[in-house]
């Protein structure tokens, strides 16, 4: 389902298997919802680009060959009670999207890290979410990312836990709990 050059469009109740590219993708949409949708064995679950102020509530993403969940040049979003499970890839993809919230969420069994947050993502904040059993790190913060705040999650059994790279400046971790 692809959305392009939209504002207000909402999405309820959609369940998508096997797309070629993403099940869902948004490209210079704003203000949009996603909600109780469930996006299964497709190339990307969930495509954000350019795509400011969409919020993603009770979507589960499962089994992507790439990335489950790519926000790209889309900030404020905000992603709600999102489950992203068995990605081929990252998890969660934040590139260049300020002000982004997930919240009471989890990402589990990606082969790369759960939570990728690039540079140039300034202000991402990671809360009440469980991170376990990625490839790589349970959440990743790039060089150039600032104020990231990771605070009362749940990272387990990823390949690594933590990790902000040399130059992610004002990053915050409080109340977590980090067990690799």
């Amino acid at each position: 389902l692809d959305i392009g050059n939209a504002e207000y469009l909402s999405i309820h109740r959609l369940r998508v298997r096997n797309a070629t590219e993403a099940a869902i993708r948004y490209l210079g949409a704003a203000h949009g919802a996603v909600e109780n949708c469930v996006l299964e064995n497709g190339k990307r679950g969930l495509r954000l680009a350019s795509s400011p102020s969409v919020t993603l509530t009770d979507v589960s993403v499962f089994a992507s060959t790439g990335v489950g969940i790519d926000l790209y040049k889309s900030g404020n979003a905000v992603l709600e009670r999102v489950v992203c499970r068995g990605s081929q890839s990252y998890g969660i993809f934040i590139n260049r999207s300020p002000a982004t919230l997930v919240t009471d969420s989890g990402c589990a069994d990606s082969t790369h890290a759960g939570f990728q947050v690039t540079s140039n993502s300034t202000s991402v904040t990671i809360r009440n979410t469980i991170i376990c059993n990625n490839g790589q790190e349970g959440i990743l913060v790039q060089s150039g990312a600032t104020g990231a705040i990771i605070e009362n999650c749940t990272i387990s059994a990823n390949g690594g836990g933590i990790e902000f790279e040399d130059t992610a400046t004002d990053g915050t971790v409080r109340n977590s709990i980090c067990v690799t």
